[in-house]
């Protein structure tokens, strides 16, 4: 409803930012400094393909019938690539301490 979207605008403006500082943190631990900015931005720019790809996406499922099979396939998706890196990704990758 009308009603609804400004709280939906302000909870979804909230939750956009999160992926950037966890990131941004991980990424920090993961890499050495000799290739950390090129690993950060690799990650930062398959994003934003995910991010061109989804609307086209959503806007094909979408046009079969109703948002609902659109959602489900974005939300397993998501769901997909937020479950899979925890399973598999160690705490972490590059260690400075052990650096020799």
């Amino acid at each position: 409803t009308p009603d609804n979207i400004l709280y939906l605008l302000i909870t979804f403006g909230f939750l956009y930012g999160i992926p950037y500082g966890v990131n941004a943190t991980y990424m920090a631990e993961s890499f050495s400094t000799d290739v950390r900015g090129t690993a950060i931005g690799g990650a930062y720019n398959i994003g934003r393909v995910g991010a061109a790809i989804a609307p086209a996406t959503i806007g094909f499922l979408a046009s079969g019938g109703t948002f609902t099979m659109a959602f489900i396939v974005m939300g397993a998706a998501y769901f997909v690539a937020g479950v899979l890196p925890g399973l598999f990704i160690k705490d972490r990758q590059y260690d400075p301490q052990r650096q020799s």
